[in-house]
């Protein structure tokens, strides 16, 4: 018996594959290999180059395939060009926005990662304080405190899609550290 997220997973991979066909060449292009499209459980993310071709790319998927896009949720983000809506058609449009959180990471029209960075610094000193009762006390054995030490895994979730710079290394050591000076 297959369920329905089962068959809307083979619908979706098989409308996907037909979208890239029709788009070839506007996606974002990484060394072999043109990325178009990030997919998550619940959402996509569509990658391009320039305006027209997101206009474009975006009404192909709502005509071929009846995409039907919830405009309240559905957002535009563009980094480094003039910022107006998307247009759909005549009587629809996607909202562009200044900062979008796609699983967990934000991304800014700035094309920076300062901010992100800064957010998830902060983030992690807050769960240290949390965390001060235990790994304060002298009653909780040290690979206990290790065990429970998530800080570094959390400040570190998405950046594998941001600019580590020298600075960003030295602040998630100093938060490693601190950590694990309230461990010993």
């Amino acid at each position: 018996m297959l369920y329905f997220p089962t068959l809307f997973k083979i619908y979706i991979r098989k409308a996907l594959e037909e979208w890239k066909r029709k788009c070839s060449g506007m996606g974002i292009a990484l060394e072999n290999t043109t990325l178009y499209i990030l997919q998550s459980a619940d959402g996509q993310v569509v990658l391009v180059g320039d305006k027209e071709d997101l206009e474009y790319m975006t009404r192909k998927l709502k005509e071929k395939w009846g995409l039907d896009m919830n405009l309240n949720k559905t957002k535009y983000l563009c980094i480094g060009e003039t910022h107006s809506n998307l247009k759909l058609d005549k009587e629809s449009e996607i909202e562009f926005c200044e900062e979008y959180k796609y699983l967990g990471v934000i991304s800014y029209t700035s094309g920076t990662d300062d901010k992100e960075i800064r957010s998830r610094v902060i983030q992690a000193r807050k769960w240290i304080a949390c965390l001060d009762g235990i790994l304060w006390s002298k009653d909780i054995r040290k690979e206990r405190k290790l065990n429970i030490y998530v800080i570094k895994s959390s400040l570190l979730c998405g950046f594998e899609t941001r600019r580590l710079t020298e600075n960003t290394e030295r602040q998630v050591e100093a938060i490693e550290m601190d950590a694990l000076r309230r461990s010993s």
